[in-house]
């Protein structure tokens, strides 16, 4: 399994991709969440998970100041930005800083399934980046 962590200040919004992450059927397990992107970043570099799906916008870090931050303490999470918001600028930081995908809120459970196919694909063939930082749950 692969293991997620999400970052969103909106409560139903973590529990609404909680569900899709498991309606999926993918091999993801969410392994955490934050409703901030201090306490993310804090359970992030303990749990060390795969993939962060976290909101660009929140208190304390945001979701691009957050990537930066784990980026600088060399952590390899592939990242998918998710937004209310369909600002170009927003989309053309995340792009700048390696992020895997960005999604619009409310996420459409099809959209999500193929961020995750493409994303379980790119970790399947070594092009997840950092393979090294994987960790499998038996």
């Amino acid at each position: 399994m692969y293991r997620i962590y999400l970052a969103d200040d909106e409560t139903w919004v973590v529990i609404g991709l909680k569900k899709q992450i498991e309606k999926s059927g993918l091999p993801f397990q969410v392994i955490g969440e934050a409703n901030n992107g201090v306490a993310a970043m804090e359970e992030i570099l303990e749990k060390k998970p795969d993939v962060l799906i976290s909101d660009i916008r929140m208190p304390g870090l945001n979701g691009l100041q957050l990537l930066e931050k784990l980026r600088e303490k060399g952590l390899d999470v592939k990242v998918i930005f998710i937004s209310g918001y369909a600002e170009f600028e927003y989309a053309q930081s995340a792009i700048r800083m390696g992020t895997f995908d960005y999604l619009l809120k409310p996420v459409e459970q099809e959209k999500l399934d193929q961020v995750l196919e493409r994303l379980l694909g790119a970790f399947r063939s070594g092009r997840g980046g950092g393979r090294k930082y994987l960790r499998r749950n038996p």
